[in-house]
């Protein structure tokens, strides 16, 4: 039952249960979960059971006030002397998963999705911390970007935005660069690594072979004059809300603005951040005074107006990795059109 679930939760770990009982219950399986009060504990949940054609038939959350041992045994219940420590208890049914390994295999999905949560959360100090650290350094060698200190309050909003209410951080990972005799070294800081990309194997800049060449995309932006890059990854997002995850790629300069490394974080544009008027943005303003006048309209005339209004239509998610050409031939098709 689940106080008998509830009796042992080992500290920083999720308690997770899937069963298909008899008796009344038959006919269901029961997800139980106790954890740590957090955010993102029930859409998470709801996210793994979505990804799996699944809909909860019952969901309950409430907040148990436990304090617990250095075992993760129950010390006392309830508030009546003094303040707990919240832990979330999630009770969901769905339709019963005949197989036993589908349970085990449900069980151990949702186990590592919580594990992300977790992570994302208790990280999420540290990943600002770093964007702070990205936006210091631009500031520090503006006078050396081309484009100077516009340019350079440009990006400073551009990365206040993201830490405000644009983008929901998730993991974040740092890369020294080297220029050598023919290309570049890209090698990860392991230390560098945050939340969802804690861990690094999977990296290729991960005790990368000097001999192997630097990716052609990576090397190509490593030239460019822009500092931020945005796109998406190929993989979706396991807390908060489905979708691909979203990256953003930030160059680290010295004080004459030369590459020495480069930050990525990744995570979900933010749903206020996808309704907002892109032109808000310093970055997209300009973007769209270059994107209106390739277009060749008189200003002031009925088609600037229209261009302009175009261009304000599009959604963030493809303004910010687009090419500016590609964003010139969609807002001349709408214009067109």
């Amino acid at each position: 039952n689940a106080a008998d679930f509830a009796e042992l939760r080992p500290p920083g770990e999720a308690r997770v249960r899937v069963t298909s009982p008899a008796g009344r219950r038959a006919g269901r399986t029961a997800i139980e979960i106790l954890a740590a009060d957090q955010p993102f504990i029930v859409d998470t949940v709801r996210l793994v059971l979505r990804r799996r054609g699944q809909h909860e038939l019952v969901l309950l959350h409430p907040l148990l006030a436990i304090e617990r041992d250095l075992d993760g045994g129950i010390e006392s219940l309830g508030r009546a002397s003094g303040p707990r420590t919240r832990e979330s208890y999630v009770y969901a049914a769905i339709h019963t998963l005949d197989d036993a390994n589908e349970c085990e295999r449900l069980e151990s999905e949702l186990r590592r999705a919580l594990a992300e949560a977790r992570r994302v959360v208790g990280d999420h100090a540290a990943m600002l911390a770093r964007l702070r650290e990205h936006a210091t350094r631009i500031e520090s060698c503006a006078d050396a970007l081309s484009g100077a200190g516009e340019r350079a309050r440009n990006l400073a909003e551009m990365f206040r935005w993201l830490e405000s209410e644009g983008f929901l951080f998730m993991g974040y990972r740092r890369y020294a660069v080297q220029r050598e005799a023919g290309g570049y070294r890209v090698s990860l800081e392991p230390s560098s690594a945050l939340g969802i990309l804690a861990e690094v194997d999977d990296s290729r800049f991960d005790d990368a072979d000097p001999t192997t060449p630097v990716p052609a995309l990576v090397a190509s932006r490593l030239e460019d004059e822009r500092v931020i890059f945005f796109d998406k990854t190929r993989n979706d997002s396991t807390v908060h809300r489905r979708g691909r995850l979203d990256s953003v790629s930030v160059k680290l300069l010295d004080e004459r603005a030369r590459v020495i490394g480069f930050g990525r974080f990744v995570g979900l544009l933010t749903n206020r951040a996808m309704r907002m008027r892109p032109s808000a943005l310093g970055i997209l303003a300009a973007r769209r005074a270059r994107v209106v006048e390739a277009l060749g309209t008189e200003p002031g005339s009925h088609t600037h107006k229209l261009a302009l209004e175009a261009y304000d239509c599009l959604p963030l998610e493809f303004l910010l990795p687009a090419q500016l050409e590609d964003v010139r031939r969609v807002v001349a098709s709408v214009v067109s059109a």
